[in-house]
């Protein structure tokens, strides 16, 4: 046979194997000599069970329950009442159609006259 990188289990196996196994003859034990029998013995019948003990019935053990909040009562702004409409404001006045007003509105004015010095005419 070659040589084989067996595991033990495996050799150990092989081994078994080819080996015959004996049969082994069951052991007989000897009989002694028998003693003389002992006398029977009156055996008192076994005192009767006791009764069940019943335990008494316990009441289970009231759980709180917690008290039941109010409801809020839903929240409703107050109405306050309206004031009435001011009255429109009063129309502006007609657009100027001189040339300086609407130079002034687009932030551009004339270079004063040199002879006039914010004073008006006499």
């Amino acid at each position: 046979m070659a040589k084989q990188n067996l595991s033990r289990a495996a050799k150990k196996h092989l081994l078994a194997d080819s080996q015959p196994t004996k049969k082994q003859a069951p052991k007989v034990v000897p009989p002694t000599a028998k003693a003389a029998p002992a006398p029977a013995k009156v055996v008192a019948p076994p005192p009767p069970p006791p009764a069940p003990v019943v335990p008494e019935p316990v009441a289970p053990p009231v759980v709180e329950v917690p008290a039941e909040k109010p409801k809020r009562p839903r929240f409703v702004r107050e109405k306050v009442e309206k004031k009435p409409q001011p009255k429109p404001a009063a129309p502006l006045p007609p657009r100027s159609k001189k040339i300086v007003a609407k130079l002034m509105s687009k932030n551009l004015a004339i270079p004063p006259e040199p002879g006039r010095l914010g004073q008006q005419k006499p």
